[in-house]
């Protein structure tokens, strides 16, 4: 039967008599279910409706309220309530209606089952007529956030929030979630990472958007803050916590540090490594592209030094050098490049490209 939820009440009556059920009737009891408000429809997109029950009890009898129930749908338990004698009460109700949905403009009836000394009672009674009801407007969700999945090291789990993570930063961590609005809109996020050591911003998302991946630069422990807006409002937000250990922040040279290098012609694409020689057509455009990478947290910077191989005469000074790196020989002639990658403040092995230009 169709679910009918009960909160608290407050004073009031409007009548409705009590079929004759033996020991259940002391002829004071009276019930009415009415004033009916749509409150729209849920995410299933089955009606939702605001009511009132409304009971009242005479000098002669104490009984205790149990269940309601719409006749074509299934029970739903309610905090018994104690109704003593000359009381009169009136308790708000919500009801969401499902398949096949109660018409606009008609009446729908419903069961009431209560105690009355040790006699368990049940009437059927009339409610008011329902209003039509459209969708609901997009709003927050008390049960918005659901389960997340998260992924560390290539093992996945299942997290809610609240969720304490323990990393290096050598990990990435990846975070997928979703936070279902009320009515037909999707959410959207914002976030903020912060230090929670030192209460600093370390990033700002606006948007925010899942998957959401990251890798932390520094030890520390840090939370994540994912705010959910449906429509106009920000709704209650998720947070992570992570613990991140095991960090190599020293900036320092890298043995390793160069990777391949690629030599980019009209001809193709070349790979090549330090101290590789090319040929060149002079006054035809040349790319060349790599990356160092140095030990610990740290960017690399690179300055670069062109010079003629035969006269030793530099050809020009790059003291902020940047990849790719493009340049057209102006005459024929052999030169070299050599590039210089910067860690902290650390001049780090350099590597040397050696071009014959024709």
């Amino acid at each position: 039967m169709k679910k009918i939820l009960l909160f608290t009440f407050a004073a009031f009556f409007t009548v409705a008599h009590l079929a004759a059920q033996p020991n259940c009737n002391c002829g004071s009891i009276k019930f009415l279910v009415g004033q009916w408000k749509c409150q729209g429809k849920n995410a299933s997109g089955f009606p939702v409706y605001s009511g009132v029950l409304n009971v009242g009890n005479g000098p002669d009898c104490t009984f205790k309220l149990l269940n309601i129930m719409q006749q074509v749908g299934g029970d739903v338990t309610l905090a018994p309530l104690v109704v003593p004698p000359n009381t009169v009460v009136n308790v708000p109700i919500t009801f969401t209606d499902h398949p096949p949905f109660i018409a606009a403009g008609t009446t729908a009836h419903f069961i009431l089952e209560f105690m009355r000394g040790d006699k368990k009672c049940k009437i059927e009674i009339q409610s008011a007529k329902f209003p039509a009801c459209g969708d609901l407007a997009c709003k927050c969700n008390t049960a918005g956030w659901g389960t997340f999945i998260a992924s560390i090291k290539k093992q996945s789990i299942k997290v809610k929030c609240g969720h304490q993570f323990s990393l290096t930063c050598a990990d990435t961590v990846s975070l997928k979630g979703l936070y279902k609005c009320i009515g037909k809109c999707e959410a959207t996020y914002t976030a903020v990472l912060k230090n929670t050591a030192t209460g600093v911003v370390v990033q700002n998302f606006s948007p925010f958007s899942f998957t959401w991946n990251y890798k932390f630069a520094a030890p520390g422990t840090y939370s994540l803050e994912i705010t959910p807006t449906c429509g106009d409002t920000k709704c209650t937000p998720c947070r992570f916590f992570f613990t991140v250990r095991n960090c190599d922040t020293a900036c320092d040279c890298n043995p390793d540090g160069w990777s391949k290098l690629e030599f980019t012609t009209s001809a193709g694409v070349q790979t090549l490594k330090c101290g590789d020689k090319l040929a060149v057509k002079k006054a035809v455009a040349a790319r060349l592209n790599g990356k160092y990478t140095c030990k610990g947290s740290c960017a690399v910077k690179y300055t670069a030094v062109l010079i003629n191989n035969a006269t030793g005469a530099i050809i020009q000074n790059y003291p902020a050098f940047n990849f790719p790196y493009s340049y057209n020989f102006p005459a024929a002639g052999d030169y070299r490049l050599q590039i210089t990658p910067i860690c902290g403040n650390k001049k780090c092995q350099p590597c040397t490209i050696f071009f014959s230009a024709q």
